[in-house]
C-alpha cells in the first residue's frame, strides 16, 4: 500500500481537468470480427456505500480513489466465489429486492483505465496497468480454482462444465478491450523508448498466455478424442488495433530502432495468424472439429503497414529512406499480383525483403506468409512523409513523385479500391488530397537546399507546379485544396533558393493569397506572419538594393498596418542590414530596435546578438559601452523574460564589440564580461550560456589588442590571456583549441610582452603548441611571421618555406580556419 498511496501523492500534484468517458471507438472494437472472446456481463456484487460507481471521473484524484478501490476489491481472496452467490441468491430472492447492491462489471474498470490513458504521462500507463494485472490475476486464480474443483473428481464432466460456465460469468477477467486501453495509455504516454519496450512487453504476455492456452486446449482435446476442455475460459485474443497501437508506440518513440521493432511486430501479427491456421489444419488431422478452434488469428491492415512506415520514418535511422520504399513497393507488387500463399511460408527472397533489419522473433522453424494489405491515401501519406523526413534532398523528391504517380496509376485502374472492398469492407479514400501533394512540395522544398542541376531554382519550380496543378485540380471539384502549410513551403522553397528570382517568386505567391483572400474571404487563404517573414528572408537574403527595399516596405507598410509583425520580423530586416553593409549598419539596426519598443514588440536573445554583431562592426568611439549597456538590460530582462535570456553567442559577441573597438583599455572589460558569462553558467548550470572555444578567443583577443604604454595594463592582458589558455586546455567541456586561439595567444605575446627573450619564449612555445596540433594556418603564420623575433624564425620554420608548410602542421585545419 505504501507505493500505492506514494503515487496517489504524485498524482494529486498534476492539474484537475475533466476526463470525458467516451468508449465508442473501443466497443465498435468489441464487434471486430477477428474478437473471439464474447463481451458477456461479468459481474461480482459490492456495497454501494462502498464504491460509488456512478461517480464521474473528472480529475486524478478521482481516477486514482477509484483505482485503488478496484484493485482493493479485485485482490481480495475473501469475496464470495460465484457458487456462493448463486446459492445465496436462490435462497434469499427477497433480500436482493430489500438490500441495495452495485453490480461491478468489467465495464467499470475498462472506464478507469480508459480514464488514466486520457492523461498522456507514464505514471498514469502504469495506473492503468495495474488493473489489467489484476484481472489477469483474477482470471488465474478462477482457473486454478476450477482446475481444482475438477481435479477433487465429483466425476461429472458437465458438472464440472457448469461449475466453470457459473464462475466465469461473475469474474472479472481482462477482455482484448482492456489490452487495447493499456497499450494506448503507454502509447500516448510521451514516455518514449521505455513506453514502447512496455507496451510491446504486455503484447508478448497476452500473446503467450493465448499460446500456452491453446497449446493446452489441443492436447487436452487430442487425448479425449473431440471432447472439448472447457473447464477454462480463453484468454482474449490481440486484435489487429492491439498490433497497430502498439506499433504505434515504437513509431512516437523517437527511437533509432524504432523501424526495425515496428517491422518484429508486424512479423508477430504474421506468424501468430499463420500459427492459428496450423493449429486449425492440426485439428483437421486429428479428426477435430475445425469449426471449434479457440482462435482465429488477425490479419494486418493499411493501418498497420502505415504505422511501420511512421516508425522508421520517425527513427532517423542511417537505412530509413531504403526500407519505407523497400516495404511500399513490396505491398503494391503484392496487390499487384494479387497473389497470396494460402499454405505455407513465403520463399526465403521473399521474406528476406519484408524483414530487412528487423529484429524477429520465431515461435519455432516455421515463418508467415506475407499477407495481402490494402493502400489507400493515408498509408501513401505515411510514405511520402518519411521520404520528407529522410534529409536525401532531390533523390527523396525524385522517388516522392515516383510513389504519388505509382498510386494514380493504380488507383486510376481500380486496383487500390477492389482490394480495399476486398480485404477491409470499409470505405477508404484512394485518391490524392492536399496532404499528399503538400508532402510533394515540402520533398521537392528540401531539394533545394541541395547545390546542382536538380537543386535551387529547378526544384522551387517544380514546387510552383505542383501548386498549379492543386489549384487547378480544386477548381474542377477535388478534394486538394492548397491551405496554409502548403503556400507556405512553396514560399520557403523560393526562399531558400537566395537569389533575388526566388525572393520575388516567393512575393509573387504571397501577392497571390492576398487577392484570394480579398475575393474568397477564406480564412485557410489569408496570409499570417509565418508567409511575410518568409517573404521577408528571401528579399533580405537575395541581398540586392531592389529586394532590401521591398523587404522594407513589406515590413513597414504591410505588417505593421496589418499588426503582424513580430520579433522575427524585426531579427530578419535587422541580418539584412547586417549583411549588406557591415561597417554602416548600426545606425539602421538601432533604429529597428527603437522602433520595436515603440511598437510593443518584446526583443529576444536574437535581437540582442545582432545588435552586438552590429556594433562590433561599426567601428565607433562608444560601442563598447553601448554592448555593456545592453548586457546589463539583458541581463535584467531575463529575470522576468526567459527568451532575452543571454546565451554563449550574446557574450561572445559583445567581447567581440571589445575586441574591435578603439579604446585603449581592453583586458579588463572583456575579464569582466567573461567572468559574467562563467558565473551565470555555474549558478543557472545552463549549457547555453557555456563558454566554447570562441568565447575563450574572443577573450584572447580582446587581451592581445590591448592599447598604450601602460607596462602594467600590457603585463596585466598578457597574465589575462595566457591564464585563460590554460584554464581552457584544463577543462576538456569547453572544447579544443583552434587556429583562432593560437592566433590570438601568440599576437598577445608579440604585443604584450616587453623583455625580448620573454617575448620570444613564449612565442616559441605558444608557436610549437600550435604545430603539435596541425592548426597552423596563413593566418597563424602572418602573425607569427610579425611577433616573432628575426633569429627564431629560421629555427622555428625548420627550413620549410613560409608559404609551403608541411601537412603535419595544418592536418587539422577546417575550411573555415585556413
Amino acid at each position: 500500500m505504501s507505493s500505492r498511496a506514494a503515487v496517489a501523492r504524485c498524482m494529486a500534484n498534476f492539474r484537475h481537468h475533466h476526463i470525458s468517458v467516451c468508449r465508442k471507438r473501443f466497443l465498435l472494437l468489441a464487434t471486430n470480427r477477428h474478437c473471439r472472446v464474447p463481451l458477456q456481463v461479468q459481474v461480482r456484487h459490492f456495497s454501494a456505500s462502498v464504491l460509488d460507481l456512478n461517480k464521474n471521473l473528472s480529475s486524478l484524484d478521482d481516477l486514482e480513489t477509484r483505482t485503488e478501490e478496484l484493485l482493493k476489491y479485485l485482490d481480495d481472496p475473501t469475496l464470495p466465489n460465484a457458487k456462493e452467490e448463486g446459492a445465496s441468491a436462490s435462497t434469499s430472492a427477497t433480500a436482493t429486492t430489500t438490500t441495495t447492491k452495485t453490480s461491478i462489471t468489467l465495464a467499470h474498470v475498462d472506464e478507469v483505465m480508459e480514464g488514466w490513458s486520457k492523461w498522456s504521462n507514464p505514471t498514469a500507463a502504469m495506473r492503468a496497468e495495474a488493473l489489467l494485472v489484476a484481472l489477469e490475476r483474477n482470471y488465474d486464480r478462477l482457473a486454478t480454482e476450477t482446475e481444482t474443483s475438477t481435479g477433487n473428481g465429483n466425476g461429472n464432466g458437465k458438472a464440472a462444465d457448469a461449475d466453470y460456465s457459473s464462475a466465469s460469468a461473475s469474474a472479472l477477467i481482462p477482455n482484448a478491450i482492456s489490452y487495447n486501453h493499456v497499450c494506448h495509455a503507454y502509447a500516448q504516454s510521451k514516455g518514449g523508448t521505455k513506453a514502447a519496450r512496455r507496451c510491446e512487453e504486455i503484447l508478448d504476455r497476452m500473446m503467450d498466455r493465448c499460446r500456452n492456452f491453446n497449446d493446452n486446449e489441443l492436447g487436452s482435446r487430442s487425448r479425449s478424442m473431440n471432447h472439448r476442455n472447457t473447464k477454462a475460459q480463453a484468454p482474449p485474443e490481440p486484435l489487429v488495433t492491439t498490433y497497430n497501437t502498439v506499433i504505434n508506440a515504437w513509431s512516437k518513440s523517437d527511437d533509432i530502432s524504432a523501424g526495425s521493432r515496428a517491422e518484429n511486430i508486424f512479423r508477430k501479427m504474421e506468424q501468430w495468424n499463420y500459427d492459428c491456421k496450423q493449429g486449425r489444419e492440426a485439428e483437421t488431422s486429428l479428426s477435430l472439429s475445425s469449426s471449434s478452434s479457440v482462435y482465429k488469428g488477425v490479419t494486418a491492415n493499411s493501418v498497420s503497414l502505415a504505422s511501420v512506415v511512421d516508425a522508421w520514418a520517425n527513427s532517423n535511422h542511417d537505412n530509413s529512406f531504403r526500407r519505407i520504399l523497400a516495404i511500399f513497393h513490396h505491398a503494391v507488387d503484392k496487390l499487384r499480383s494479387n497473389s497470396i500463399s494460402s499454405s505455407g511460408p513465403t520463399s526465403t527472397q521473399d521474406n528476406d525483403e519484408l524483414n530487412g533489419e528487423a529484429h524477429t522473433q520465431n515461435h519455432g522453424s516455421t515463418t508467415s506468409s506475407t499477407p495481402l494489405i490494402a493502400i489507400n491515401t493515408i498509408t501513401c501519406n505515411s510514405v511520402l512523409n518519411g521520404l520528407a523526413k529522410s534529409s536525401k534532398g532531390i533523390k527523396a523528391a525524385e522517388k516522392a513523385q515516383e510513389v504519388h504517380a505509382l498510386m494514380e496509376d493504380l488507383n486510376e485502374r481500380g486496383i487500390l479500391q477492389r482490394a480495399i472492398d476486398e480485404l477491409e469492407g470499409e470505405p477508404a479514400n484512394t485518391k490524392p488530397n492536399t496532404t499528399t501533394f503538400t508532402l510533394l512540395i515540402k520533398c521537392w522544398g528540401d531539394a533545394v537546399k541541395i547545390p546542382g542541376r536538380y537543386g535551387g531554382e529547378y526544384a522551387a519550380k517544380r514546387c510552383d507546379e505542383i501548386l498549379h496543378h492543386m489549384e487547378e485540380q480544386y477548381q474542377n471539384g477535388e478534394n486538394v485544396k492548397p491551405n496554409v502549410i502548403t503556400y507556405t513551403s512553396c514560399i520557403t522553397a523560393w526562399s531558400n533558393c537566395k537569389s533575388e528570382n526566388g525572393a520575388l517568386q516567393a512575393l509573387s505567391i504571397l501577392e497571390k493569397m492576398e487577392r484570394m483572400y480579398i475575393l474568397t474571404e477564406d480564412e485557410e487563404l489569408q496570409p499570417n506572419s509565418i508567409h511575410y517573414n518568409a517573404c521577408l528572408s528571401a528579399l533580405c537574403l537575395a541581398q540586392t538594393k531592389e529586394t532590401f527595399e521591398k523587404a522594407n516596405q513589406l515590413l513597414l507598410l504591410k505588417m505593421q498596418k496589418k499588426n503582424i509583425a513580430d520579433t522575427s520580423s524585426y531579427n530578419t530586416i535587422m541580418n539584412g542590414h547586417l549583411r549588406r553593409d557591415p561597417t554602416k549598419s548600426y545606425a539602421a539596426i538601432e533604429e529597428l530596435f527603437q522602433d520595436m519598443k515603440l511598437n510593443g514588440i518584446q526583443p529576444d536573445a536574437i535581437t540582442y546578438n545582432t545588435i552586438m554583431n552590429g556594433l562590433s562592426k561599426c567601428g565607433k568611439n562608444d560601442a563598447v559601452p553601448k554592448a555593456i549597456n545592453l548586457m546589463d538590460q539583458m541581463v535584467e530582462e531575463c529575470k522576468q523574460n526567459p527568451t532575452v535570456t543571454p546565451t554563449t553567442i550574446t557574450f561572445t559577441s559583445a567581447l567581440n564589440v571589445i575586441a574591435k573597438s578603439q579604446i585603449s583599455e581592453k583586458a579588463d572589460p572583456a575579464r569582466k564580461i567573461f567572468h559574467q558569462m562563467l558565473s551565470m553558467h555555474q549558478s543557472r548550470n545552463d549549457d547555453m550560456m557555456k563558454p566554447d572555444v570562441w568565447a575563450f578567443s574572443a577573450l584572447i583577443s580582446a587581451c592581445a589588442n590591448q592599447d598604450g604604454d601602460n607596462a602594467e595594463r600590457k603585463r596585466f592582458a598578457l597574465r589575462l590571456a595566457l591564464g585563460s589558455y590554460e584554464q581552457f586546455c584544463k577543462s576538456p567541456e569547453y572544447g579544443k583549441p583552434n587556429a583562432f586561439i593560437y592566433g590570438g595567444l601568440i599576437k598577445a605575446c608579440g604585443r604584450l610582452s616587453v623583455d625580448q627573450n620573454e617575448k620570444g619564449q613564449l612565442v616559441q612555445n605558444v608557436f610549437e603548441k600550435c604545430k603539435r596540433e596541425g592548426l597552423v594556418s596563413n593566418a597563424v603564420m602572418n602573425i607569427f611571421l610579425r611577433s616573432c623575433p628575426h633569429h627564431l624564425k629560421e629555427k622555428m620554420l625548420e627550413g620549410h618555406n613560409e608559404r609551403r608548410l608541411p601537412r603535419e602542421w595544418t592536418r587539422n585545419l577546417t575550411k573555415t580556419s585556413r
